[in-house]
């Protein structure tokens, strides 16, 4: 892994362990609650907006995992690499 990936895992790793991104992360988790009541929406339009802004919601209320996952795959890639080299 270069040195700008790890300064991007730590970076992430840091925000993640904030008081701040625990709060952000329920507080989008109540929205989402509230925005997944579909029978509220009298418009294909409203629908639509609806899944988007879920969508965001969801790829923020994810992006702990997934950037662990991809921390994880980093790592596993480098030591296939380490492992081939030798």
């Amino acid at each position: 892994m270069t040195k700008e990936d790890e300064l991007y895992f730590d970076t992430y790793n840091l925000l993640f362990n904030t008081d701040g991104w625990k709060q952000l992360v329920k507080d989008f988790e109540g929205m989402g609650h509230l925005l997944n009541q579909v029978e509220l929406t009298s418009t294909v339009d409203e629908l639509h907006f609806k899944k988007g802004q879920l969508n965001i919601i969801a790829q923020i209320l994810n992006l702990e995992t997934t950037t662990s996952a991809a921390k994880e795959a980093a790592l596993a890639d480098e030591e296939d690499l380490n492992a081939d080299a030798e």
